[in-house]
This record gives structure tokens, sequence and C-alpha cells, in this order.
């Protein structure tokens, strides 16, 4: 063991950061455990768990990193790299990785063997598919945003401990049946694809707190949305929709609703009553 800024680690470990060190050509901060700090690395019991280098500008990540065998949290988004070091399989404790804005040629589906990964970032990485490794994986937080995914496979329904799903900015024209047995869904975020309907067995949600499924090309809404007991956050602008459903008006937990912005919308008197009446309680509603 040795010591770096008063701080005992292994010597693989500090050999890593003295080589990163000397590629950015600035010290890595050491962070204390509660630290919101975006840049540095934390550790515990004399290892490092955490490794927070986004927009950093690396171009090539030393192979040494396979020495951090404790790293739990390693961030590497909007960065430089081109590929990344198979020596990160190793890192088998981690339980949440980023590595979305770079520009990889390609994803190593060594990913899939993350077996305690939980929260998995790739945003702005020019997919076109949902990698099938993807639904091995224990997650409960998945960010595809920023591609060019056209579909979300049936697979979908495999991440049953799946909270988070951010799939906005893509071209997906469909949300599967398959999306409404995740059972444990508390956000979804689909905004700016070309969703035209939901499914109606979107009622199965009964987790879902957050819906954004602004700018799609929506022209209609199921009544089940209206069983969606949780629902509190509702963004449907900058769309086709002609209707709101009556059922809409059984939600009464709504904090947000954005409506705006559908040229087609005609909005039922009971329906605009229940809106206003939910405005004068505080809630953001715009129609």
């Amino acid at each position: 063991m040795k010591k770096i800024k008063g701080i005992l680690l292994q010597s693989g470990e500090l050999r890593f950061l003295d080589e990163l060190e000397h590629s950015l050509d600035k010290k890595i901060p050491a962070l204390e455990q509660s630290s919101t700090e975006k840049f540095g690395f934390k550790h515990q019991n004399n290892h490092v768990t955490h490794l927070l280098l986004s927009n950093c500008e690396i171009e090539v990540l030393p192979g040494a990193i396979a020495n951090l065998r404790h790293l739990e949290v390693l961030h590497l988004h909007r960065n430089l790299l081109k590929d990344l070091p198979v020596e990160l399989k190793h890192l088998q404790n981690l339980v949440e990785l980023s590595i979305g804005q770079n520009p990889l040629e390609s994803v190593p589906n060594w990913i899939g063997t993350f077996t305690n990964l939980k929260k998995l970032y790739q945003f702005g990485l020019n997919l076109t598919e949902i990698p099938k490794y993807i639904f091995d994986l224990p997650l409960t937080h998945l960010a595809l945003y920023m591609n060019k995914i056209e579909k979300i496979p049936k697979d979908i329904c495999q991440l049953v401990d799946l909270e988070e799903f951010a799939i906005g900015g893509n071209q997906v024209s469909q949300l599967p049946n398959e999306i409404c047995m995740l059972p444990k869904l508390n956000e979804l975020s689909a905004y700016n694809n070309k969703i035209e309907t939901l499914p109606e067995c979107i009622r199965y949600l009964s987790a879902l707190e957050k819906l954004v499924l602004n700018h799609n090309s929506l022209t209609e809404l199921p009544e089940t949305l209206g069983e969606l007991k949780n629902l509190s956050i509702l963004t449907l602008n900058d769309n086709q929709i002609k209707e709101i459903p009556e059922s809409i008006m059984k939600l009464t937990s709504f904090k947000t609703l954005w409506v705006h912005n559908n040229p087609r919308l005609q909005i039922s008197a009971e329906t605009e009553e229940f809106l206003t009446q939910m405005i004068a309680s505080g809630a953001n509603i715009k129609f």
C-alpha cells in the first residue's frame, strides 16, 4: 500500500491514478463519499470505489484501470474515447457505468458480463438498436437517449427491476406491449421520437410517476391512462392529439401536465374545468 494525499491505497490502484494524472496533466482530487462533485475519485477501506471522469477530453484510458477491482461507479461520459480498454471487463463490482457521448467505434458486448450493474448510461452513441446484452443485466436505470434506435425489442420485459428508462431523442415509432410488464417502472422518458399510439396495457405500469412523451406523433390517448394512480408528471405537448380521455380526471395527484401545442386538440368543458381546478391548486398545467 502507498499513500496519495494522505490516503492509503493499494499500489496498483495508485499506479493507475498516477498514469491517468500524467495523461490528463492535472491532479485527480480525492472526494468525500457525500460529495456531489463530478470530477475526482472516492475511496473506502483503502480502495477506489468511485471514479468520476466526465468532460475530461480523455482519448485513451490506461489499461491499469484493471487494478481498480473494487470500483463501483465509473463515469466516462463526454470524452474522446474511440474504444474502451478490454481491461475494463475485470471490474466486476461495477454498479454504475456511464459511457455516453464518446466517439466509440463500437460498444463491447462484454459489458453484459457486469452481473452487478444497476445503472447503465449509453446516450449519444449513434446506436441503431438496443444491444442484446442489456437484457441480461439486473438494471434499475437505463439511459439510451440521443441515439438512432428505431425499435424497443420485446425482450425489454426481462428488465423486471427497471425503474427509470430514458429512450428520448431516437426514432422509435411504437412502445411494445411488453413494456407494460415492468412492475417497478417509475419513470419513462420517450420524448422526441415517432410514437403514434400508446398500448392499452399501460394501465399495468402501476408504479409509473413520470411519463414524458412530448414531440412525438401521438394522435390519441388510451382511456386506460387514467388508471395510472401514481402518475404526477405527464408531458404530451407538441403531438397531434385530438382529445384528452375523460379518465384523466381520475388523476388528482398531477404536479405537471403539458398538452399544449397540439393543434387538433379539443377539450371538453368538463375536462377544462378539471384542469382549471388543478391549476388553482398549484399544478403546472399547460393546455
